[in-house]
């Protein structure tokens, strides 16, 4: 029989046995999103619930997406570079100074989750 590092079962899930590198209860081998900061909530797939703000989907809002915002900031009344939707988080048709401010209410600070719960 070959050997793992995993201890699948026979429904293909892994146990507490299995790595998990990100710390989020779900073992790598199934972890879909390996880096989520410790503490985020997640989901069955290891991935983070829906955060505004959190561009790069690790679970914390920080200055690397304040890095995207930044990039497709393009004032207001100006629709946002291609790819930048999300950005748009007003919802108003670009990204400008009112999305900053949203930015700051959902603002956690690099490797601190999150709250899923703020979206407005």
């Amino acid at each position: 029989m070959p050997s793992s590092s995993s201890h699948i079962d026979h429904y293909g899930l892994g146990d507490a046995c299995d790595p998990d590198d990100d710390g989020n209860g779900v073992p790598d081998t199934r972890d879909a999103c390996p880096s989520t900061v410790l503490g985020a909530v997640v989901d069955a797939q290891g991935c983070p619930l829906t955060i505004p703000s959190d561009f790069d989907h690790n679970g914390a809002v920080d200055s690397q997406d304040l890095r995207v915002l930044t990039e497709c900031a393009a004032g207001p009344k100006v629709p946002p570079p291609s790819g930048c939707g999300s950005a748009d988080l007003d919802y108003d048709g670009d990204v400008d100074q009112s999305d900053f401010g949203l930015f700051r209410r959902f603002y956690s600070g690099s490797g601190t989750p999150a709250d899923p719960g703020c979206t407005e």
